[in-house]
C-alpha cells in the first residue's frame, strides 16, 4: 500500500472505503488448528505442561483443629506452558487438600488459590496459601499440589504429617 494513503487515511482525509489493491503486497498464509490452538487459553494441555516442583517452608506440624495457617510454598514450573495470575485461563492453581492416615480424602474438601503473578516455564515463585484444618484431632497428610482447576492435580505434590489437635 502506498505510504502517502496510510498517513492520509490516519489524517482521516481519505473516505473508510477507499479500495486498495492488496493482492500485489500480500500472499495468503495457511495457518494449522494446532498453530491457532496454541493461543486459545482454554484449550487442552500437553502432559508436558503438568510438571512442577513444590517446597514448603518452616511446616508447623501441629495445628489446632479447625484453624487456619498461613504456609509459605515455593513452586517451581518445569512445564511448558505459563501459569497466569489471577482468575485467568488455563485456570492454574495451587491447592492442598487432607488425607487421614487410612489414605481418605477428609470433609474438608480441597482448596486453590490463584497465584499472585503469571509463572513462566523454568521460574520459581514464593506463594502464600492459608490451609485451613480438618474439624477433628488425629494425624493427617497435608499435601499440597498445583492443579489445572476442573482437569486435574500435577501429582507432583509436597506431603507432611501433620497432627491435628
Amino acid at each position: 500500500m502506498d505510504p502517502g494513503l496510510i498517513e492520509l487515511a490516519l489524517a482521516g482525509r481519505v473516505h473508510p472505503h477507499t479500495v486498495v489493491d492488496r493482492t500485489k503486497e500480500f500472499e495468503p498464509i495457511s495457518i494449522s488448528w494446532s498453530e491457532i490452538n496454541k493461543f486459545w487459553a482454554q484449550r487442552k494441555l500437553e502432559p508436558s505442561a503438568y510438571v512442577c516442583e513444590i517446597s514448603v517452608y518452616e511446616a508447623c506440624p501441629i495445628f489446632r483443629v479447625g484453624s487456619q495457617t498461613k504456609l509459605v510454598v515455593s513452586v517451581k514450573n518445569l512445564g511448558d506452558e505459563i501459569w497466569p495470575y489471577g482468575n485467568w485461563y488455563p485456570a492454574i492453581k495451587l491447592g492442598y487438600r487432607w488425607y487421614t492416615q487410612e489414605n481418605s480424602a477428609t470433609e474438608v474438601g480441597f482448596f486453590a488459590s490463584s497465584f499472585t503473578c503469571d509463572v513462566h516455564p523454568n521460574t520459581s515463585v514464593l506463594q502464600e496459601i492459608s490451609v485451613v484444618s480438618p474439624n477433628m484431632v488425629g494425624t493427617y497428610t497435608l499435601v499440597i499440589d498445583v492443579l489445572h482447576e476442573g482437569v486435574a492435580w500435577f501429582g507432583m505434590a509436597s506431603y507432611f504429617q501433620v497432627e491435628v489437635i
